[in-house]
């Protein structure tokens, strides 16, 4: 594959998932969104399908390695691939649903609360005796789930090229398309300068 067929190639694949990304992002339902990661998944993949096939030119096969060796080997990309694997081959889901609610704090200090009233989900009244209580709704949204790929068990990621990250569906995928954005940049640079020297 020519350099310019290559770029094009994954810059449609890279495209293509950052839409997937979006339609998580700005999912209304927890119905839209279990749908957005799945079809995330699925591009998010498909974008490694052909950085593989750009590794079949041997002026790019050592960076590719390199690139799936990583794949491989961060928890998070790991997570990743092999929650793709399950959600399409297995029958067991890939997120689960948490379901939101309200949470009560005043940081280090006592809080006596002597009423607190919620209707329909809304908080209506709070009547807080002693101390200040910060009050926050907590939405409904959906977790990951330790996946399993051919008897292997992939746990959720803590953590993407060394640094900590939320176990959040919305940080993961994040997380995830800028490595793919990244190396897509990189290739690309590399690729242009490799076709200018000739």
């Amino acid at each position: 594959m020519e350099n310019s067929q290559s770029i094009a190639r994954l810059e449609s694949a890279l495209g293509n998932t950052a839409a997937k990304l979006e339609s998580l992002k700005s999912a209304k339902s927890l119905d839209e969104l279990r749908i957005a990661w799945s079809d995330f998944l699925v591009y998010h993949h498909r974008f490694f399908t052909v950085l593989k096939q750009v590794c079949d030119n041997k002026r790019h096969q050592s960076w590719c390695q390199n690139v799936l060796r990583v794949r491989k080997t961060d928890p998070l990309l790991r997570y990743i691939h092999h929650a793709r694997n399950s959600d399409e081959h297995g029958l067991i889901e890939v997120v689960r649903d948490e379901p939101g609610g309200f949470s009560i704090g005043s940081g280090a200090h006592r809080t006596v609360i002597e009423n607190l009233q919620i209707r329909n989900g809304k908080l209506v009244s709070a009547n807080v005796r002693e101390g200040v209580a910060v009050i926050k709704k907590i939405d409904d949204r959906i977790a990951l789930v330790d996946v399993t790929d051919r008897s292997v068990v992939y746990s959720v990621p803590d953590e993407h090229l060394g640094q900590s990250v939320e176990k959040n569906v919305e940080v993961i995928a994040d997380l995830a398309f800028r490595f793919i954005e990244g190396k897509f940049v990189e290739f690309k640079n590399s690729a242009v300068k490799s076709s200018s020297v000739r």
